[in-house]
């Protein structure tokens, strides 16, 4: 049976018959199944909600409760905020004030339904403004009052609620110097404070502060470096000579050298004739007062002293090892001598300190030194004292065989300890084993070569900054043993010397402690007092954060950094350390530590331990060697004023014997070795004596007729010193009147010369004015007072001659002539000699020609003659060395004198020659 889907034409009649029948079987089933039911849409049978019903922008977050449904599912959600869509979560927290709405969508197979909307207010946030900062306490100043250009203002910040300070002014009369925490006023007037906070609300200002700035008084000259004299020490006869001292707010008025007390000289150079202590001293003058330097002291050994050998021992671990075999930049000395056993000695050819040190000592006692090699690397003391190795029997043995040799011992170097800090065998408890285990050392040589008084120097153990307590153990031992051991010496400090790997020193450092340890030795061998630097005696409590430490001088007065010192260490009553904040000097014998709150029981120690980094802040005193100050031998405890009350005499370094010439004032800055004040108390000339303050004068006197009180000469007054404590110590002053030859000096000038571009040549100084191809321009001299000489300085020869401006200057005026002088110059070249002369002299007369040459460089060696007699100076870098001829007869009225390029005693010709000035003298 065929069925179609549609009747074409020409259809069959059984196709047409079978198609109506399949369409009625259809309609009789339609007709059986009945009429379809539709599928219902999804409905809400719960609607949603929202919480809460209001809210506020950027704080309320509003949460949906979905609604409940059938024939479907919840498919989609929105919330609008004034009807842009916002969210499709459960939540939502709108950002701005509006209409909040929440709407959602349901879908099933009968379609899709939404629920009704809910709706919420959300209300505009209301802003809390930020508070702006308070000073909740206000800044303050100290001190209340000052002086301009010598008091420093310190502001203690105010504290700040809702920010933080970010800036701070100091103004002085309206005008800011200052935007630190300190200010130092220039000038006087009103000194104002004011810090300015900032915060997120705002900024504040404090309060204004304000302290009046007094005028400043003239300053007191001051000696911003001290003199120094060379050499260290030498024989009588040897001549000494000085390196002036820089001054500030002042210059060198005077200077003397004495000899047990005595003057001999008023020069630069002095030649002691006897043996004893030579010292020399400088003074200095300014529109502040004057002020004098320190004191510095050379021994002269007496003619006829010993000529033996100075024999010594290094013994110890790598340190003292190398100071006899490390370093060859020295020059070798035919008079340093080692050796390895004590028996066949050569020249020293390798240890830089050995070759310094022993140089030096031969220059000073004119007697050899014999060195033997004792030292061991890697040893400990423990292991020095037990002799594991040997190494003590060694040392016995090579001073046995030294001895046997015909030498006598003069002293041993004994420096070990660092291995015992760096291998960790020192503990708490170890100072007293430590002590005990040097002494036995000392005491074991000494038996072992029947030697039972030989002298032993202590090296101090160098920095071990990884057991900072350790080598503080050591170190006290070392110094208990230095200190208090008869025939034992400090023979040097080592803590503030660089090393090449944190233990062995460098080879620039070797070089610094050869001179500590010579001196020593020349102190020894001299029969004089060790060389020693300042050492801290006691502690006293100034507040609970602050304590004063007490410095004690042996042959300094004062000591520096003034500031950011470090090396101290404090502990509270348990033992545990304390915060140090800041070390100051306080006076010439006092540091202020800032430290943490110390509570009762606090002590305090003075040991470096950081290597290179504090070299240059640890103490020093300000004595010729510049000697690192002690470190501490035991812990000072701080007390109170009253516990630690200065019980110590001051110590006067004045001379006590002058000579002053004839009819010429005296005049003498008193000084001690700390703050005191002076009076005069006795003597029988004592009312002829002015003492204003620390200057004591006595009035010119004349030779031929003596006003002292028993008519000597001899100018007899004791003064006293007071320190702040107290104590006071006596010295008597005798000034002893010379005869001088009645106008033995009748007229002086001076010369300078120069080119246009030179610096303005002083006053009392005449400028001589080179001239291309003429050399100096004929020039008439007056006298330092500007009175006609009726002399002339002119050019003979010019030889190849010129004038430029590159002489030494020192900025302070405190060359042998002013900077101005020693800056200018007249030179000549290429081996040629250039000849000047001064005419107009009187022929009845002689005259003393004093001549002066620099140039900023090194071995500038010019030579001067006169007469045919030649002396020569280095001009490099030369600030105080003068030529003088004396006695000098003119020739027809005339002096020439002649200067050219020189060779010096090392065998280097110069280049140049230079002329910088010079003085001529009239003499009767």
């Amino acid at each position: 049976m065929t069925v179609l889907t549609n009747i074409p034409n020409g259809a069959s009649n059984r196709d047409i018959r079978d198609t109506i029948n399949a369409m009625l079987i259809d309609l009789a089933a339609l007709k059986a199944a009945g009429t379809p039911t539709p599928t219902p849409a999804p409905a809400f049978a719960s609607q949603p909600s929202i919480s809460p019903g209001n809210g506020v922008a950027g704080s309320t977050t509003f949460a949906a409760t979905a609604g409940t449904v059938t024939n479907g599912a919840i498919v989609s959600r929105s919330w609008l905020l004034n009807g842009t869509a916002i969210s499709t979560s459960l939540t939502c927290t709108p950002q701005q004030s509006g209409t909040l709405t929440y709407q959602e969508i349901a879908s099933g197979p009968g379609g899709t339904t939404s629920s009704s909307v809910q709706a919420a207010g959300v209300a505009a946030a209301t802003s809390t403004p930020t508070p702006a900062p308070s000073f909740t306490a206000q800044p303050s100043i100290s001190p209340s009052s000052g002086t301009a250009g010598a008091t420093t203002f310190t502001a203690t910040p105010g504290t700040v609620s809702n920010g933080s300070i970010t800036s701070r002014a100091w103004a002085i009369n309206g005008t800011v110097i200052s935007t630190g925490t300190t200010a130092s006023p220039a000038s006087s007037g009103t000194l104002t404070y004011q810090e300015t906070a900032t915060g997120s609300g705002g900024t504040t200002q404090s309060t204004v502060l304000q302290v009046a700035v007094g005028s400043a008084a003239a300053a007191a000259p001051t000696f911003t470096a001290q003199p120094t004299v060379s050499p260290s020490t030498g024989g009588a006869g040897a001549t000494f000579t000085a390196t002036p001292g820089t001054v500030s707010n002042g210059s060198i008025t005077s200077r003397a050298w004495s000899l047990n007390g005595s003057v001999i000289s008023t020069g630069l150079t002095a030649t002691p004739t006897a043996g004893g202590t030579l010292t020399y001293q400088e003074t200095a003058a300014g529109s502040g007062g004057t002020a004098l330097s320190s004191v510095v002291s050379r021994t002269v050994t007496a003619a006829g002293a010993s000529t033996a050998p100075i024999v010594m021992a290094f013994m110890g671990s790598s340190s003292p090892a190398e100071y006899l075999n490390n370093y060859t930049g020295g020059t070798p000395n035919d008079n340093v001598l080692a050796s390895d056993g004590g028996t066949n000695y050569g020249r020293l050819e390798k240890g830089r300190m050995g070759m310094e040190a022993g140089t030096a000592i031969y220059a000073a006692t004119g007697r050899q030194v014999h060195y033997m090699r004792c030292g061991a690397s890697g040893t400990t003391l423990a292991g020095w004292e037990s002799d594991t190795s040997g190494v003590l029997t060694g040392v016995i043995n090579s001073i046995k065989n030294a001895i046997a040799t015909g030498r006598v011992m003069t002293a041993v170097l004994l420096q070990v300890g660092y291995n015992d800090v760096d291998y960790g065998q020192i503990n708490s408890s170890s100072t007293a084993a430590q002590a005990a285990l040097l002494r036995s050392v000392i005491s074991k040589v000494r038996a072992g070569t029947g030697l039972p008084n030989l002298t032993f120097f202590i090296g101090t153990t160098q920095d071990e900054p990884d057991n900072q307590n350790a080598l503080r153990w050591q170190r006290e031992a070392e110094m208990q043993v230095a200190n208090n051991d008869a025939n034992v010496r400090l023979g040097f400090s080592t803590y503030d010397l660089p090393t090449r790997d944190n233990t062995h020193q460098t080879e620039p450092s070797q070089i610094i402690t050869a001179a500590r340890f010579a001196a020593q030795v020349i102190a020894l061998v001299n029969g004089t007092p060790q060389k020693r630097a300042a050492y801290l005696s006691a502690a006293v409590a100034v507040s609970d954060t602050q304590t004063d430490i007490t410095v004690k001088h042996v042959d300094g007065t004062d000591f520096t950094p003034t500031t950011g010192i470090t090396g101290f260490r404090m502990f509270d009553s348990a033992g545990a350390a304390l915060a140090i904040s800041a070390a100051a000097r306080q006076s010439a014998t006092s540091v202020r530590l800032t430290h943490a709150s110390r509570g009762s029981g606090a002590t305090i120690i003075y040991n470096p331990t950081a290597l290179a980094a504090d070299d240059a802040t640890v103490l020093h005193d300000n004595s010729a060697l510049a000697l690192p100050i002690d470190v501490t031998s035991s812990a000072l405890a701080v007390g109170s004023g009253s516990s630690t009350a200065d019980t110590t005499a001051p110590v006067i370094s004045t001379a006590s014997a002058f000579s002053q010439p004839e009819n010429a004032a005296f005049s003498v800055t008193l000084a001690a070795n700390e703050s005191v004040t002076w009076s005069k108390v006795g003597g029988a000339d004592a009312a002829k004596f002015t003492l204003a303050g620390a200057v004591l004068t006595l009035p010119a006197q004349d030779y031929e007729t003596p006003t002292d009180a028993d008519a000597n000469r001899s100018y007899v007054v004791t003064v006293r010193a007071t320190d702040a404590a107290g104590n006071a110590t006596d010295k008597t002053i005798t000034v002893t009147i010379t005869d001088v030859a009645e106008g033995s000096t009748l007229k002086m000038a001076q010369f300078d010369p120069g080119e246009s571009a030179s610096p303005a040549t002083p006053a009392d100084w005449n400028r001589w004015t080179y001239a291309a191809g003429t050399g100096l321009v004929a020039t008439p001299f007056k006298t330092p007072a500007g009175v006609d000489t009726g002399w002339t300085g002119s050019t003979v020869v010019n030889g190849d001659g010129g004038a430029t401006n590159t002489g030494v200057t020192t900025g302070s005026n405190s060359g042998v002539y002013p900077d101005n002088v020693m800056q200018s110059y007249y030179f000549n070249q290429n081996q040629a000699s250039s000849t000047l002369k001064i005419s107009g002299l009187d022929n009845s007369k002689l005259y003393d020609l004093e001549l002066f040459g620099s140039r900023t460089a090194t071995e500038r060696y010019t030579d001067f003659t006169v007469n045919g007699v030649t002396k020569q100076l280095d001009a490099g870098n030369n600030s105080t060395q003068v030529v003088t001829f004396t006695g000098i007869a003119p020739t027809n009225g005339e002096i020439a004198f002649s200067f050219k390029n020189g060779r010096g005693s090392n065998g280097t010709l110069s280049g140049f020659g230079y002329f910088s000035g010079g003085r001529i003298i009239e003499k009767a």
